[in-house]
């Protein structure tokens, strides 16, 4: 489910006797979701499953906030239900990589995630999934491989820096590592994450004057 950046000051007044339009509707379902209210946000989108205009977005979004509450055979009928409407309804095709995550299911993750980066590759979520599915099946060579080509699709994506550097770390080559971590830190320079990992890097190469600064940082 996307979130942009709204807050409930922004629906318009009206008296408690009136009924939300569908618009509204969905936005303030959207607004319960980013407060973590999934519920709320169900009982929200339940009104609009028959509605043509939201049907597709109100199955994808009823299925997010049931991933989110982890009732993960719940959440697939209502995914299944959004792609059989458009099965090229990209939130609904990363809730369905996010099941195969769950389930384990590598094959279906990286399909799906092809899927989605063919229709649009700058989605970072889709890379993400991709690679962290390789790295759980050990195969962190072709991991670090599909970052680059993340990183080309995508050359300010703060995450795409973040996990080149992770799996050179875990790799053991820290100094390889301080290059991604720096460049992230660039395109996000408040990054406590960044510097944490930054941190960590000159810990292991003994550069504890270095480590500090970060960790003040």
């Amino acid at each position: 489910m996307r979130l942009p950046t709204e807050s409930i000051d922004d629906l318009p007044e009206r008296r408690a006797s009136e009924a939300l339009s569908p618009e509204e509707t969905f936005h303030k379902a959207r607004i319960h979701f980013q407060a973590q209210r999934y519920r709320e946000a169900i009982r929200l989108l339940n009104k609009l499953l028959s509605n043509e205009a939201f049907s597709v977005r109100a199955h994808s979004s009823i299925g997010s906030c049931l991933l989110m509450l982890n009732l993960i055979r719940a959440a697939t009928r209502f995914i299944d239900r959004a792609l059989q409407q458009d099965p090229t309804y990209i939130p609904a095709m990363l809730n369905r990589a996010s099941v195969f995550q769950f389930q384990q299911n590598h094959d279906g993750v990286q399909a799906v995630c092809q899927q989605i980066l063919e229709q649009n590759p700058k989605e970072d979520e889709a890379w993400t999934h991709w690679v962290r599915s390789l790295v759980i099946t050990g195969q962190s060579e072709q991991a670090l491989l599909l970052v680059k080509r993340w990183q080309a699709h995508l050359p300010q994506s703060f995450q795409a820096r973040m996990t080149e550097g992770e799996l050179l770390y875990q790799q053991g080559a820290f100094k390889e590592a301080i290059q991604p971590f720096g460049e992230a830190l660039r395109i996000n320079k408040e990054s406590e994450q960044a510097y944490a990992h930054l941190s960590a890097v000159m810990i292991m190469l003994r550069r504890h004057d270095a480590a500090l600064g970060y960790i003040n940082k």
